[in-house]
């Protein structure tokens, strides 16, 4: 009997802030053999190549790794735009970290990781910031029926 592929979504949609979620979704997807997609999400014109630039240095980390990838590029929200993509690929886990959002901004609307946890119907592994050296992981899943 063939197990299934473990598919991760990682996501991006500024700089430095987004790092931790890329490198440790590189290093947990290398182990468990998983395929990869990931989701550059451009908020604003000006974060373009930043974007862009990371999504080229995390391409290279896959590829030295032997790790099956894809690369997704939208303009958008990031809440609409991570609802959307969720939706269409059929995803096992969500890998995100800080989103780079502004005091004034949280304080004004929210955290933006609430409404992602909110619509989003899949795991999610939320990593602020990164922690080294990370020796050993525990995930734990539980299956919960919303009504």
């Amino acid at each position: 009997m063939d197990k299934k592929q473990i598919h991760f979504l990682i996501i991006t949609n500024s700089g430095n802030k987004n790092c931790p979620a890329l490198d440790y979704g590189i290093w947990l997807a290398e182990p468990l053999k998983a395929r990869v997609t990931i989701l550059g999400i451009i908020e604003e014109p000006d974060s373009e190549k930043n974007i862009e630039r990371l999504l080229r240095g995390t391409e290279k980390k896959l590829v030295a790794k032997g790790i099956e990838h894809q690369t997704l590029i939208i303009k958008g929200r990031t809440e609409t735009i991570i609802q959307d993509v969720t939706r269409k690929i059929k995803a096992d886990i969500l890998v995100i970290g800080q989103l780079g959002r502004s005091r004034i901004r949280r304080w004004l609307r929210g955290r933006s990781f609430r409404h992602i946890m909110a619509t989003v119907n899949l795991p999610i592994l939320y990593i602020p910031e990164i922690r080294t050296p990370l020796k050993k992981i525990l995930i734990c899943l539980a299956v919960c029926r919303r009504a």
